[in-house]
Protein backbone atom coordinates (compact mmCIF):
# COMPACT_ATOMS: atom_id res chain seq x y z
CA UNK A 1 0.00 0.00 0.00
CA UNK A 2 1.60 3.22 -1.06
CA UNK A 3 1.07 6.60 1.51
CA UNK A 4 -1.45 8.19 -0.55
CA UNK A 5 -3.67 4.45 0.56
CA UNK A 6 -2.32 4.74 3.65
CA UNK A 7 -3.64 8.14 4.53
CA UNK A 8 -6.55 7.39 2.57
CA UNK A 9 -7.58 4.70 4.63
CA UNK A 10 -7.08 6.78 8.26
CA UNK A 11 -9.46 8.82 6.74
CA UNK A 12 -11.99 6.63 5.53
CA UNK A 13 -12.07 4.89 9.27
CA UNK A 14 -12.02 8.34 10.96
CA UNK A 15 -15.42 9.24 8.83
CA UNK A 16 -16.79 5.76 9.84
CA UNK A 17 -15.89 6.43 13.32
CA UNK A 18 -17.33 9.72 13.47
CA UNK A 19 -20.72 8.46 11.73
CA UNK A 20 -21.31 5.82 14.18
CA UNK A 21 -20.74 8.58 17.24
CA UNK A 22 -22.97 10.76 15.47
CA UNK A 23 -25.63 7.92 14.98
CA UNK A 24 -25.01 7.02 18.47
CA UNK A 25 -25.33 10.66 19.70
CA UNK A 26 -28.56 11.19 17.51
CA UNK A 27 -30.35 8.02 20.00
CA UNK A 28 -29.03 9.54 23.23
CA UNK A 29 -30.44 12.90 22.32
CA UNK A 30 -33.76 11.35 21.11
CA UNK A 31 -33.72 8.99 24.35
CA UNK A 32 -33.31 12.18 26.38
CA UNK A 33 -36.36 14.10 24.50
CA UNK A 34 -38.46 11.27 25.00
CA UNK A 35 -37.84 11.64 28.81
CA UNK A 36 -38.33 15.28 28.33
CA UNK A 37 -41.21 15.18 27.44
CA UNK A 38 -42.51 12.96 30.14
CA UNK A 39 -40.83 14.07 32.83
CA UNK A 40 -42.62 17.86 31.94
CA UNK A 41 -45.45 16.50 31.06
CA UNK A 42 -44.90 17.63 27.74
CA UNK A 43 -47.06 17.30 24.53
CA UNK A 44 -44.92 17.11 21.83
CA UNK A 45 -46.27 20.33 20.17
CA UNK A 46 -44.57 22.09 23.31
CA UNK A 47 -41.20 20.88 22.86
CA UNK A 48 -39.43 22.91 19.65
CA UNK A 49 -35.41 22.11 18.61
CA UNK A 50 -33.84 24.70 17.00
CA UNK A 51 -31.61 24.51 13.64
CA UNK A 52 -27.87 25.96 13.28
CA UNK A 53 -28.47 27.52 10.49
CA UNK A 54 -28.47 30.99 10.11
CA UNK A 55 -32.30 31.72 10.50
CA UNK A 56 -32.54 29.82 13.53
CA UNK A 57 -35.65 28.37 12.84
CA UNK A 58 -37.51 25.68 14.62
CA UNK A 59 -37.04 21.87 13.10
CA UNK A 60 -38.23 18.48 12.88
CA UNK A 61 -35.09 17.41 12.36
CA UNK A 62 -32.44 16.58 15.33
CA UNK A 63 -29.45 15.97 13.49
CA UNK A 64 -30.32 20.00 12.09
CA UNK A 65 -30.66 20.74 15.91
CA UNK A 66 -27.30 18.94 16.54
CA UNK A 67 -23.70 20.82 16.46
CA UNK A 68 -20.43 19.83 17.65
CA UNK A 69 -18.33 22.84 18.51
CA UNK A 70 -14.94 22.95 19.47
CA UNK A 71 -15.55 22.38 22.73
CA UNK A 72 -16.04 19.13 21.73
CA UNK A 73 -19.65 18.80 23.19
CA UNK A 74 -22.93 18.60 20.76
CA UNK A 75 -24.75 21.76 21.60
CA UNK A 76 -28.67 21.58 20.98
CA UNK A 77 -31.14 24.36 21.55
CA UNK A 78 -34.57 23.17 22.75
CA UNK A 79 -37.57 25.50 23.32
CA UNK A 80 -40.41 24.47 25.47
CA UNK A 81 -43.54 26.23 25.04
CA UNK A 82 -45.27 27.55 28.16
CA UNK A 83 -48.73 27.85 27.14
CA UNK A 84 -52.30 26.19 28.75
CA UNK A 85 -55.11 26.70 26.28
CA UNK A 86 -58.58 28.64 27.78
CA UNK A 87 -55.38 30.64 29.86
CA UNK A 88 -55.41 34.17 29.33
CA UNK A 89 -51.45 34.75 29.56
CA UNK A 90 -49.48 35.16 26.97
CA UNK A 91 -47.62 32.17 25.47
CA UNK A 92 -43.52 31.87 26.28
CA UNK A 93 -41.14 30.02 24.78
CA UNK A 94 -38.27 29.30 26.80
CA UNK A 95 -34.86 28.44 25.50
CA UNK A 96 -32.29 26.35 26.44
CA UNK A 97 -29.00 24.97 25.24
CA UNK A 98 -28.02 21.48 26.28
CA UNK A 99 -24.69 20.01 25.91
CA UNK A 100 -23.79 16.28 25.92
CA UNK A 101 -20.72 14.15 24.45
CA UNK A 102 -19.28 10.51 25.31
CA UNK A 103 -17.14 11.09 27.72
CA UNK A 104 -14.70 7.51 29.17
CA UNK A 105 -17.21 5.39 27.87
CA UNK A 106 -20.28 7.24 29.38
CA UNK A 107 -22.40 10.11 28.40
CA UNK A 108 -22.36 13.60 30.10
CA UNK A 109 -24.57 16.14 29.95
CA UNK A 110 -24.66 20.11 30.88
CA UNK A 111 -26.41 23.50 30.65
CA UNK A 112 -24.27 26.38 29.35
CA UNK A 113 -21.54 26.38 31.85
CA UNK A 114 -23.03 24.37 34.81
CA UNK A 115 -21.42 21.16 36.13
CA UNK A 116 -21.48 18.23 34.01
CA UNK A 117 -23.17 15.35 34.95
CA UNK A 118 -22.79 11.73 33.94
CA UNK A 119 -25.81 9.53 32.50
CA UNK A 120 -26.27 6.55 33.50
CA UNK A 121 -26.62 3.25 31.40
CA UNK A 122 -28.63 0.52 32.64
CA UNK A 123 -31.27 -2.43 31.72
CA UNK A 124 -29.95 -1.01 28.16
CA UNK A 125 -30.81 2.71 28.59
CA UNK A 126 -30.23 6.15 29.31
CA UNK A 127 -31.64 7.48 32.68
CA UNK A 128 -32.18 10.91 32.41
CA UNK A 129 -34.17 11.43 35.72
CA UNK A 130 -31.05 13.53 37.59
CA UNK A 131 -30.37 15.78 34.75
CA UNK A 132 -34.17 16.57 34.16
CA UNK A 133 -34.39 17.65 37.31
CA UNK A 134 -31.20 19.99 37.10
CA UNK A 135 -33.45 21.33 33.78
CA UNK A 136 -36.23 22.19 36.18
CA UNK A 137 -34.25 23.81 38.76
CA UNK A 138 -32.79 26.03 36.25
CA UNK A 139 -35.82 26.96 35.16
CA UNK A 140 -37.08 27.99 38.33
CA UNK A 141 -34.27 29.89 39.10
CA UNK A 142 -34.74 31.96 36.03
CA UNK A 143 -37.93 32.67 36.44
CA UNK A 144 -37.37 33.83 40.03
CA UNK A 145 -33.79 35.77 39.90
CA UNK A 146 -35.68 37.11 37.16
CA UNK A 147 -38.61 38.25 39.06
CA UNK A 148 -36.61 39.61 41.93
CA UNK A 149 -34.48 41.81 39.61
CA UNK A 150 -37.59 43.17 37.86
CA UNK A 151 -39.13 43.92 41.55
CA UNK A 152 -35.80 45.68 42.44
CA UNK A 153 -35.55 47.59 39.28
CA UNK A 154 -38.51 47.69 37.13
CA UNK A 155 -37.21 50.64 35.14
CA UNK A 156 -34.27 48.81 34.12
CA UNK A 157 -35.12 45.14 33.93
CA UNK A 158 -37.27 43.16 31.62
CA UNK A 159 -39.00 39.70 32.76
CA UNK A 160 -37.70 36.53 31.48
CA UNK A 161 -41.06 36.24 30.13
CA UNK A 162 -43.37 38.92 28.01
CA UNK A 163 -46.26 40.38 30.47
CA UNK A 164 -47.86 43.45 30.07
CA UNK A 165 -47.52 45.73 32.24
CA UNK A 166 -50.15 48.61 32.70
CA UNK A 167 -49.52 51.83 34.24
Amino acid sequence: MDRFQVLFEIYRKNIEEFNAYQQESLKFLMGFLDSYLEYFSLSPKNAVLFSWEEDSAPTNDPLKAMKLMPDSFWHVRIGMILKIPKVDIPEQSLVFELLFKKYRGNFIMKLGNNRSIEIPFENEKWHYYEFNKILYEFFIDFYQDDLEKFLDHPESNKLGFDYPTYT
